[in-house]
């Protein structure tokens, strides 16, 4: 047997390997074996020696054996304990010693032997201990596994197997001969067959040869050829099972000797000791020549363990605790104040270099302010008379309009100590600390008075108190309430705060004696925009044409911080133009890009809906020229930006604070100028749903002027609160509102029809201009129309490619913050403003185009067949992202693979298309006869209307194979995505709709009708509801837009009648129309119901070639009888045959039929 080395051997847990500074400790420990002993301790070259004979009663019998190991009971009067000793490694001059490992046991008056124990008994282990053993055995059995030819990793595992799992050693050495086995791992197979009592049942000595390699080849044998020699000659004699099995082990331990050896000879009942004399007990221990080398097992109880780690984690974490809480309080690693060790929540500005002159826009707050700074220079001036000096003072605005600059303004001008924080540095995870830096802020500042305390985002610390707050909350607002107006005065202290949310602060915050002034700080009116674009341009360098007053006209509603966006884009572009100075048009540039997002120069418009686009906004730009009263056209536009394919911009003179009637009267007009154009130019069934925000907007300004203006004589001068002034009048008045409102709206109409008719010329000229150059000024909008004459400059080149801009940064900071969401609307508005977020990039699904690129660009890295149409599927594909595309080419691909197919074909696309749209399909659901034929006459019927119906989608497919819960369907491929739809596509829509329940109801009768038409009547309930109260298809509603997903919202009770009206007629209307063509079409629509009950499935062209010239396809018919099709004799025939339609395809598919299995 090869020697082992002390690192393989494996006791208990708990095993305390002792050094020689712990003699004393082991000479303690084995005190009260000395009595036992027939001679005392002994020291020799650091280790005890422990000479004892073999006839002393200190052994009560050897007992159990563990890995190499072997444990001997004996008790004493009062405890009983257990020596385990085995096999060791080499000790100086390569002599092999025994360890003998010491072990406390519990006391028992009784000492069995584990032999005649129960096993379960033997291996019973406290369960902190049980549960690390097994994940210990877990880690072994996989490098035991992955090394199979390693002898050693197999008997590192077997041997901790078998102190509790010695069965599964047997199994795995008698049937697992993959893996390698040693003279060690023999010993082990035989030790724990004695241990389980399977000797008798599982030994033989033929099957034990054959797996150590003798007579056969064993390339995982490693038994030395002696010992397989001496145990033939051993097998050669006649013994019981048990004794041979004694005997064989003895010749192992042995190494083929048969003498001397290793092995116990008590082991096996005394056959060791016949084997080769008395073992090892007489060998070792007997003579200081001869020592055993001593280990001392210290196991603890689970309770022990329990409450080290216990102790152990609670003593952690109080260190830690105490460690964060100095480190926090002291400031160590925060950076501060120098001296007074504060953190960074307590900062004092130095050497700030903005003075007020540096603040535009907001002339009032900054006198506010100015008067301060002039207190604290000189307080005697103001307080000879008896005043003092305000407490606080509360800046209040929207985001973006300077609070912060005036208050570093501020801190540049009064020549005081200034200390600043934000509101959120006073909350902290532990209780009482937001209180604690609240009185150190204000001593801090109360040792420099006189000085100013500028808190930011003050709303974030001293918010409306509630019941419900937590009390850290509570304590820290109380604290800043006592710090500012308490019983200890705060006297040379300001305190400003700014915030955007003054509607949550808390009152007692707000009131004198804590902020003593509010001062508002609100948007830029169109004087302190030009002051602040001015101030912006003085740093850059600027174009002689740019006219900052236009600029400024141009941009009602942006905050300072908007207009430092404005300048900051447009000299970013300027420098990725190569441009000297910024323009005029690069100006304009940045601006419409804030406003209406980038532009959209890769999008795929075609000719009719950027020929449809030039009229709709040439009639807008039309009625705005020549209606007196309405705005200054300032620009038109057919660049789609955003969702908007094109726009017409105005400029007013100034700032509007209210609207007089004849202004209110030429917005309407306006509103009404592009819906009026697609009418006049196109006809009114090919007039589309783009005029929908138009409507809504002229809607809006009628139903203001009714309700909260007075311009109605039958409503009188009243004022209807609510949004659309309904929710405090009555049902008759409502009525009357709705009438006024429709009034008001066809008049506008009525008048831009007549405007655009006379002047139809001119608005010709005028969207034949913006096909040429997609963008006029407003300049040249007028002399168009008004003098004709065209633009002199050059036609613009066609769309290139898109700019990628790059924003200015913050220099000092160095550090760029992206935000992705989906939910934009939900964050606030100061997240989102100049200077936190300057950019917003608006990530749309792709379009026609940009799926074509996708999937070329999938489509680069797999294998794609020669038929396959890319273009085709991203027509087909509408509502896709980047995501839904990369899964349809995976889906694909899988699809394919499993079907053995060279390539991925169009046939496959398809099938991953349909797969994503309407679910995997149904195979293997049971349809009637009936019900399949009924459901080929309903989709027949859709794709029959669909064909001959002028306006409506190419068909692209009909289908009754079943998927998801539709037992059919009929699919349609529009040209590119549709931004709008025209009367008539409206109008093909709902036919086609209706197509399905009218075939139904022809070849079945009524009383047969089925319910699969709910989804239909649906869909064509919504475009009527949507024609009626969103896009002006209706005399008897007027062109009126009603809110809500129904329009129901803001009508009157005898309006929503009209409405319903109004869309029952619509959807009767187009249910005649597809009975009309389906009674006159019949020999058509059942030969295309028969011809898809054939099939199941035909493609748009097959189905265009059915119809319209009668002819079938010519490819084979689809084999159906497999299931899906059929009735509940197919189904019971199939069980009777023993094999599912599931079950069949796979066997195809196994088989090769991929055919077949599609």
């Amino acid at each position: 047997m090869p020697p082992l080395h002390a690192g393989q051997l494996r006791y208990h847990d708990f095993t305390l390997y002792l050094e020689a500074r712990e003699q004393r400790r082991l000479r303690q420990k084995l005190t009260v074996v000395q009595p036992l002993l027939s001679s005392p301790l002994s020291l020799s070259n650091n280790n005890f020696q422990l000479p004892f004979s073999t006839t002393n009663r200190f052994f009560g019998g050897l007992t159990r054996q563990i890995g190499n190991n072997y444990t001997i009971n004996y008790n004493t009067s009062s405890s009983n304990y257990r020596f385990t000793y085995g096999i060791g490694g080499n000790h100086n001059n390569n002599t092999t010693a025994t360890h003998l490992n010491y072990l406390n046991t519990p006391p028992s008056s009784t000492l069995l032997s584990p032999l005649q124990q129960p096993f379960s008994q033997q291996t019973r282990r406290p369960f902190l201990t049980s549960l690390r053993q097994d994940l210990h055995l877990k880690q072994l059995e996989r490098i035991a596994n992955t090394t199979p030819s390693d002898p050693n990793t197999q008997f590192e595992f077997l041997s901790q197997l078998s102190q509790t799992y010695p069965d599964a050693v047997i199994e795995r050495f008698e049937q697992y001969k993959e893996f390698a086995i040693d003279e060690r791992i023999v010993l082990l197979y035989l030790n724990c067959l004695q241990r389980t009592g399977m000797v008798n049942n599982r030994f033989g000595m033929k099957r034990f040869m054959d797996r150590i390699g003798a007579g056969s080849q064993n390339n995982n044998s490693m038994v030395s050829m002696g010992t397989i020699e001496a145990l033939k000659e051993l097998s050669k004699e006649k013994l019981g099972k048990g004794e041979m099995a004694s005997r064989a082990a003895a010749v192992v331990a042995a190494g083929g000797s048969g003498g001397g050896g290793m092995m116990p000879g008590s082991h096996f009942g005394g056959v060791g000791a016949a084997a080769g004399g008395g073992g090892m007990f007489g060998a070792r221990g007997t003579s200081p020549n001869s020592p055993l080398f001593i280990q001392t097992h210290n196991p603890k109880s689970t309770r022990d363990m329990l409450f080290a780690v216990v102790r152990t984690v609670a003593v952690a974490f109080v260190l830690v605790s105490a460690l964060t809480v100095v480190f926090t309080e002291s400031g160590l690693g925060r950076g501060g104040m120098g001296a007074m060790g504060n953190g960074k929540h307590i900062q004092e500005a130095e050497g700030s270099d903005v003075r007020f002159d540096d603040v535009k826009g907001v002339t009032e707050a900054k006198n506010e302010l100015e008067e301060i700074v002039l207190y604290l220079k000189d307080p005697d001036r103001f307080t000879r008379l008896g005043g003092k000096l305000p407490r606080g003072l509360l800046l209040t605005g929207p985001p973006g309009t300077g609070k912060t600059l005036l208050a570093k303004a501020i801190a540049g001008e009064a020549g005081v100590p200034f200390f600043f924080a934000s509101g959120s540095q006073f909350e902290e995870v532990y209780v009482g600390l937001g209180a604690k830096r609240i009185r150190e802020l204000f001593e801090a500042a109360k040792q420099k008075s006189p000085s100013i305390i500028f808190i930011d985002e003050i709303d974030a610390v001293g918010g409306t108190r509630k019941l419900k707050d937590q009390s850290a909350l509570k304590q820290t607002l109380n604290e800043l309430l006592v710090q500012m107006d308490g019983f200890d005065e705060n006297s040379g202290i300001i305190v400003i705060g700014a915030t955007n949310f003054a509607e949550s602060l808390d009152s007692a915050l707000l009131r004198p004696g804590r902020f003593d002034k509010h001062v508002a700080v609100p948007l830029p009116d169109v004087g302190g925009r030009k002051e602040i674009l001015e101030m912006y341009a003085a740093k850059t360098k600027v174009a002689e044409d740019v006219d900052l007053g236009i600029l400024a006209r141009g941009t009602t509603g942006f905050s300072g911080a908007d207009l430092y966006n404005l300048m900051n884009q447009a000299a970013v572009k300027a420098s990725v133009d190569g441009l000297e100075a910024i323009t005029m048009q690069v100006f304009e540039w940045a601006k419409d890009k804030i406003l209406m997002g980038a532009e959209r120069k890769s999008a795929v418009i075609t000719k009719e809906t950027a020929k449809c686009t030039a009229y709709h906004e040439a009639g807008h730009a039309l009625v705005g020229v020549l209606t007196d009263g309405s705005d200054t056209i300032h620009k038109a536009t057919i660049m789609p930006r955003g969702q908007a394919l094109g726009m017409v911009m105005t400029l007013p003179e100034g700032d509007q604070t209210s609207m007089s009637y004849k202004q209110m009267i030429a917005r309407m007009d306006v509103c009404m100028g592009g819906r009026v154009a697609e009418e006049l130019i196109f006809g009114e069934e090919n007039v589309t749903s783009g005029a929908s925000s138009d409507i809504q907007m002229a809607t809006r300004i009628a139903r203001a002027m009714v309700t909260k203006y007075g311009f109605s004589d039958d409503c009188g001068v009243v004022y209807y609160g609510g949004e659309t002034g309904q929710s405090d009048a009555s049902a008759s008045t409502r009525a009357k509102i709705d009438e006024e409102v429709k009034r008001l709206t066809s008049a506008a109409y009525e008048r831009a029809t007549v405007l655009l008719k006379k002047h139809s010329k001119e608005h010709k000229l005028l969207a034949e201009t913006l096909l040429e150059y997609e963008t006029l000024t407003g300049d040249e909008v007028r002399e168009l129309i008004l003098k004709g004459k065209k633009p002199k400059r050059p036609v613009p080149r066609r769309i290139g490619p898109l700019y990628v801009q790059m924003d200015g940064f913050d220099e000092n900071s160095g550090i760029i913050v992206i935000g992705a969401t989906n939910f934009a609307e939900s964050l606030d508005s100061a997240l989102l403003r100049p200077g936190r977020f300057d950019k917003h990039v608006a990530v749309p699904l792709p379009d026609v185009g940009g799926r074509k690129e996708i999937l070329e660009m999938y489509a680069a890295k797999t294998k794609v067949a020669e038929d396959v149409d890319l273009g085709i599927l991203a027509r087909g594909t509408t509502g896709f992202s980047g995501a839904d595309l990369y899964n349809l080419m995976n889906q694909a691909a899988v699809k394919a693979s499993v079907d053995g197919l060279e390539a991925i074909t169009m046939q496959v696309f398809e099938w991953a298309k349909d797969k994503i749209l309407m679910g995997a399909e149904r195979k293997s659901a049971v349809i009637t006869k009936e019900t399949a034929k009924c459901t080929a006459y309903h989709e027949a019927g859709h794709a029959l209307v669909g064909v001959l119906t002028d306006g409506s989608d190419t068909i692209h497919k009909a289908t009754i194979m079943p998927r998801g819960q539709a037992l059919g369907m009929v699919m349609t491929l529009p040209e590119g995505d549709q931004t709008s739809m025209s009367y008539k596509q409206m109008i093909a829509r709902m036919d086609v709709c209706m197509g399905g329940r009218v075939a139904e109801e022809l070849i079945f009768g009524e009383e047969n009708v089925t319910s699969g038409a709910s989804s239909d009547i649906q869909m064509a309930t919504r475009i009527a509801r949507a024609m009626v109260t969103k896009y002006g298809f209706s005399d008897d509603c007027g062109v009126v837009y009603y809110g809500g997903e129904t329009g129901q919202s803001d009508a009157s009770a005898s309006t929503r009648a009209k409405i319903d009206e109004e869309v029952k007629r619509l959807s009767s209307a187009a249910y005649e129309r597809a009975t009309v063509l389906l009674k006159k079409h019949s020999k058509e629509h059942k030969l295309l119901a028969e011809t898809l009950l054939e099939y199941e499935t035909l493609t748009g062209d097959e189905v265009r070639e059915l119809i319209l010239k009668g002819k079938k396809p010519k490819r084979p018919v689809v084999n159906t009888t497999g299931g899906g099709r059929g009735d509940q004799a197919l189904v019971a025939k199939s069980k009777k045959e023993g094999k599912s339609r599931l079950a069949g395809l796979a066997d195809k598919i196994r088989g090769g039929k991929k055919e077949d299995a599609q």
